[in-house]
């Protein structure tokens, strides 16, 4: 009886373990493919093209030579920081200095002319005026001497002909000032008159006016900067001979900077001023800016990889300039479009027939669902046909079909939240 007993014991727990086994392998066959969702929800959809720019100065300067003569000094190098007026060169103003005490000397002896003159006859005018008359013609001897040495030195390149052309015109000038004596001697020696007084004055008169332009001149040979800025471009070396209008130094201005980029022409087509652009490299830099300019005419530029390609130059001003630089490339997000909706991401879209479409989850099945794109996004797209908590797929491999059991990935409800 014990044994029967025991029997029936074991025959029972045998079919209540098939039948949990049956009903668990039931179970296992329910679940279905595994499935990763998102939950629908509003937010924005961005779409933006991605490029590089580089941080251009807003204010640069080309500082020209307003002297001919050679490079005397250079105090800045390339990358410097200057202040507004600091002395970024000096040229070689040593035949304007001397061209000044000449028409200084001239002066005077004018200017003691002049006062002989308004004065009555003396037995003395005559002798002064000589004197002057001898002072302008031993100055301009001496300076066609010079003339005459440096003309030599130019035949055999030993100066430039800058340096023989200034030493001329110092010549002429002194000639035309002893000219002026002589004439003053000849007046004085007929007797002064009131036309005679008014000539003296007329010839002072031009003297100041030379004076004046070389003491400008002059203070031309120390090249100033114009405004706070870094040193980008130095033109010239020590001992370079240099003319008028020729580039000395190139300097970009400090704190006022904005990205100068060159867009794909097919990609802006919509693009607008004002748009939004994220302005970021790998240092960890990470800005806002917006378009402010873009240019009228498309232009061709050759890839790095040699294709031609329609591009179009913009102009970014950005917010915060702070470890922006100068000269450097900056990776950005030009946004085309910016919209706020009931949105999936993309990989949760695909078509059929043309049509666009999702897997929505109802009751753990998977339910084709077509919907419309309003806005395309890069990572997400605007859609309607959808309410806000909406389980579509992400992803959805190709056997998942209309109708079939699922099972959601825990992590991806979770991500998700």
């Amino acid at each position: 009886m014990k044994k029967l007993m025991k029997n029936k014991w074991l025959w029972i727990i045998s079919v209540v373990c098939v039948i949990a086994a049956g009903a668990y392998y039931m179970q296992m066959g329910s679940t279905g493919e595994l499935v990763k969702v998102y939950e629908v929800d509003k937010g924005p959809v961005v779409d933006y093209i991605e490029d590089t720019g580089e941080v251009i100065a807003e204010q640069s300067a080309t500082i020209y030579s307003d002297l001919t003569a050679k490079v005397e000094t250079i105090n800045v190098d390339i990358g410097d920081e200057v202040k507004k007026g600091d002395i970024l060169f000096t040229l070689d103003d040593d035949a304007l200095q001397y061209q000044l005490e000449v028409l200084k000397a001239t002066k005077a002896g004018l200017t003691a002319s002049k006062s002989e003159l308004e004065k009555p006859t003396d037995s003395n005018l005559l002798q002064k005026l000589s004197a002057v008359v001898n002072s302008a013609k031993l100055a301009y001897e001496q300076l066609s001497d010079q003339l005459k040495t440096q003309e030599a030195l130019l035949e055999s390149g030993a100066v430039s002909q800058s340096v023989v052309d200034d030493l001329s015109s110092a010549v002429d000038i002194a000639y035309a000032n002893y000219q002026a004596a002589v004439n003053d001697y000849q007046m004085a020696k007929k007797g002064t008159s009131g036309n005679v007084v008014d000539q003296a004055k007329s010839s002072l008169a031009a003297v100041d006016v030379q004076i004046s332009e070389l003491e400008s001149m002059i203070a031309k040979a120390s090249v100033t900067a114009p405004y706070e800025g870094v040193v980008v471009t130095k033109h010239v070396s020590i001992g370079d001979y240099v003319a008028t209008g020729m580039p000395l130094v190139t300097i970009d201005q400090l704190g006022q900077m904005y990205i100068k980029a060159d867009l794909l022409a097919d990609d802006i087509m919509m693009l607008e001023v004002g748009a939004r652009v994220v302005i970021s490299n790998d240092s960890g830099i990470e800005t806002q800016g917006k378009i402010r300019k873009i240019y009228p005419k498309a232009h061709t530029k050759v890839s790095d990889l040699g294709v031609e390609q329609k591009r179009v130059t913009v102009e970014i001003e950005f917010d915060s300039q702070v470890g922006m630089k100068l000269g450097y490339e900056y990776d950005l997000e030009v946004v085309l479009k910016e919209v706020e909706g009931i949105r999936i991401p993309d990989s949760a879209y695909f078509k059929i027939n043309g049509n666009g479409h999702v897997f929505l989850v109802k009751d753990m099945e998977v339910v084709l669902t077509q919907i419309e794109t309003l806005t395309e996004g890069v990572d997400y797209y605007e859609v309607s046909g959808l309410q806000v908590g909406d389980m579509v797929v992400q992803s959805p491999a190709t056997e998942l079909e209309d109708g079939m059991t699922v099972q959601l990935e825990e992590e991806s409800i979770m991500d998700e939240r």
